[in-house]
């Protein structure tokens, strides 16, 4: 995106902010960003639905008319939602297993409880196949 195109969102901001007053400002535009501009559209975002959702009902013809008076081309505002997580391909470490020996963990780690309570169950099963108890008691 071209510096020129930040340097008109900063002025449309501005403008918006005068128009709107400090606190609208923060509550509903603070966290908005330009993502570019193509032809007469403007395309904005906006970290949540609800804001998104908000902002169009209430404030689009105004976030229009500020774009308008700073470029009379502008026709439209395309308002988006953006991810909050960054789609990028960093290859995951498989999770090391400490081993567990007769229903204690083995190796220092603190195990999540579903993996605990799955080797709790595996280690009653083996005691219950291998006669040592005769009644499978639960934790």
């Amino acid at each position: 995106m071209a510096n020129a195109d930040q340097d008109g969102w900063s002025k449309v901001k501005e403008r918006l902010r005068a128009d709107v007053g400090d606190d609208v400002y923060s509550s509903w535009f603070a966290r908005m960003d330009l993502e570019g501009l193509e032809d007469k559209t403007v395309r904005l975002s906006v970290p949540t639905r609800f804001l998104k959702s908000w902002i169009q009902s209430h404030y689009a013809e105004r976030v229009l008319a500020c774009w308008q008076a700073h470029d009379n081309n502008i026709a439209r505002i395309e308002l988006t939602v953006r991810s909050a997580v960054l789609r990028t391909n960093i290859p995951v470490k498989p999770r090391e297993t400490a081993p567990v020996v007769n229903g204690h963990v083995d190796g220092g780690r603190i195990m999540p409880l579903s993996e605990f309570l799955d080797a709790q169950l595996y280690n009653a099963v083996l005691r219950v196949s291998k006669k040592e108890t005769g009644v499978l008691q639960p934790l």
